[in-house]
C-alpha cells in the first residue's frame, strides 16, 4: 500500500502536492485504455479521434456514476450539502465499479448522439474495440485500490500469504471495531480515575512492543504533538452536532449512558490519542513516533509502523485476472464470426471473476447490488451470444496458408 506516491515540492508549500496512487493509477488506465483502443480502431478503418472524443465522455461520466453509487450505498451523506462537499474526494478509493458501468453506459449514449451517430458507427464494433481495453483497465484500476488499501479482502488464514495495511488503512477501521487487533498494537486504561493517556497493555510481538512501549506508560505525545488528557464525545441534539470533552473516563461513559436514555444519538467517542492517530493522521504516513513518561522522566521511542492482521489480497487477484482475461480477448478478437461477441466475452468472464471475488472481500460496499449485477453481466452475456448466433456469420474464419504444391515448393498461397 503506497497512498500517497510522492510529493511535487513547492515553495510555498510545506509539504508540497502529494500524489496519490489510486489518482494516478485512474489516470494511467485511462491514458493506456485510450491508446490501446485508439490503436486497434484504426485497424478497423475508423480514426483515432472518434475513440478519444468518446473516451472523455464515458470516463467523466462514469466517474460520476461510481461516486454517486458509493456515496448513496455506502456513505449515505445526510444531505445534499454533505453529497456534494465528499463527491470530489475520490483519493478516498469511494467509487464502486458497477456504478461506473452505469455511467459508462449513459456516457457512451450522450457521446453516440452528439458525436458518433452522425458517422454511423456500429455501437457492437465500438463495444468489441473497447472490450479488450476495458480489461485492461479494470487491472490498472485494482492496484489503484491495493495502494490506496480499499477493496480488501477477509482476515486469511494465518498459513496463507496475506496483506499486512498499515495504520492509516481502510481495513483497520473495521478490524478494530470488531475486536480483532488493536489500532496501533496497545491499549489505553479505562479506570475510572487513572490518566487517560495511560497505556494498559501492549501486545507482544507488535511494533509497538518492539519500540519498547511498556504498560503504565503515560503517552504526552505523538509525532511530536502534546497529548491531552481528555475524552471527547460527539453527539447529536435536535440534528444539531455538539462536541463535549471529560478528563476522566468515567464522567465520559456516564455521559454517553445518559445520551442513550434519552434516545439520542452518540456519534463517536474517542480520547486525544486517537483523535491524532486516526482522525487526523496524514495521508500517506505509515508510522509515528511516541513520547511517554516513565520513572519520572520523558522518553522519545523509535518510530512505530503498525500493521493490520494479514488479508486475503483480493486486489491482486482481481489485477491478475483481468490481465489473463485481456489476453484472452485480444486472441479471440480475429476469431469472433459477429460483432459485440467480444464485449459479450468480456462481460462473461468479469462477471464470474467478480461473483466469486466478491466471497473473499470485506470492504463496505452493498454486496447484494454487485453480486447481483455479477449474475445479470453473466446472463446478459449468454442471451448476447445466443442472439448473434442466430444472425449471419459477418466474419469468417481466419485464412489459413495451404501447403506448398509439388511442382513450385518454395511457392505458398493464401487461401
Amino acid at each position: 500500500m503506497r497512498q500517497v506516491l510522492f510529493h511535487i515540492p513547492l515553495p510555498w508549500l510545506a509539504d508540497g502536492i502529494p500524489i496519490y496512487g489510486y489518482g494516478m493509477m485512474l489516470f494511467g488506465a485511462f491514458i493506456l485504455c485510450n491508446w490501446l483502443a485508439g490503436r486497434r480502431a484504426q485497424k478497423e478503418g475508423i480514426p483515432r479521434e472518434r475513440i478519444q472524443d468518446m473516451a472523455i465522455w464515458i470516463f467523466i461520466v462514469g466517474l460520476i456514476g461510481a461516486r454517486t453509487t458509493y456515496l448513496l450505498e455506502v456513505d449515505h451523506p445526510a444531505s445534499v450539502v454533505e453529497f456534494l462537499k465528499r463527491f470530489p474526494r475520490i483519493w478516498d478509493g469511494g467509487i464502486i465499479l458497477y456504478g461506473a458501468v452505469l455511467g459508462g453506459l449513459a456516457g457512451y449514449a450522450l457521446a453516440y448522439w452528439f458525436i458518433l451517430r452522425k458517422y454511423q458507427l456500429s455501437t457492437w464494433k465500438i463495444a468489441d474495440i473497447i472490450a479488450p481495453a476495458a480489461a485492461v483497465g479494470l487491472c490498472l484500476g485494482r492496484i489503484g485500490c491495493l495502494l490506496n488499501g480499499c477493496c480488501f479482502g477477509n482476515v486469511a488464514f494465518p498459513e496463507w500469504t496475506g496483506l499486512h495495511f498499515p495504520l492509516c488503512a481502510p481495513p483497520r477501521v473495521i478490524l478494530v471495531e470488531r475486536g480483532w487487533q488493536t489500532a496501533a498494537g496497545f491499549t489505553m486504561t479505562q479506570q475510572d480515575d487513572a490518566d487517560l493517556r495511560t497505556v494498559r497493555a501492549v501486545a507482544g510481538e507488535s511494533p509497538a512492543a518492539q519500540a519498547g512501549l511498556q504498560p503504565g506508560d503515560v503517552i504526552v505525545a505523538a509525532n511530536g504533538h502534546p497529548i491531552a488528557n481528555l475524552l471527547s464525545v460527539v453527539y447529536l441534539d435536535h440534528q444539531q452536532r455538539f462536541l463535549t470533552h471529560f478528563d476522566h473516563y468515567a464522567a465520559g461513559r456516564k455521559f454517553v449512558d445518559s445520551l442513550h436514555q434519552n434516545h439520542q444519538e452518540v456519534v463517536d467517542v474517542y480520547d486525544d490519542l486517537e483523535d491524532h492517530l486516526v482522525h487526523q493522521w496524514p495521508r500517506g504516513q505509515t508510522e509515528f513516533t511516541l513520547t511517554v513518561q516513565r520513572d519520572g522522566g520523558e522518553i522519545t521511542l523509535p518510530a512505530i509502523a503498525p500493521r493490520t492482521l494479514g488479508l486475503i489480497p483480493t486486489q491482486v487477484y482481481e489485477s491478475i485476472s483481468m490481465a489473463l482475461l485481456f489476453l484472452v480477448l485480444t486472441a479471440f478478437y480475429p476469431l469472433r464470426r459477429h460483432d459485440g461477441e467480444v464485449m459479450a466475452l468480456l462481460m462473461l468472464g468479469y462477471g464470474a471473476h467478480r461473483f466469486l471475488n466478491e466471497r473473499l472481500r470485506d470492504d463496505p460496499r452493498p454486496v447484494g447490488f454487485e453480486e447481483y449485477i455479477s449474475v445479470f453481466l453473466m446472463a446478459a452475456a449468454v442471451l448476447i451470444f445466443l442472439w448473434l448466433r442466430r444472425k449471419p456469420a459477418q466474419y469468417g474464419p481466419p485464412r489459413k496458408l495451404k501447403e506448398p504444391s509439388a511442382k513450385n515448393p518454395a511457392a505458398s498461397v493464401v487461401g
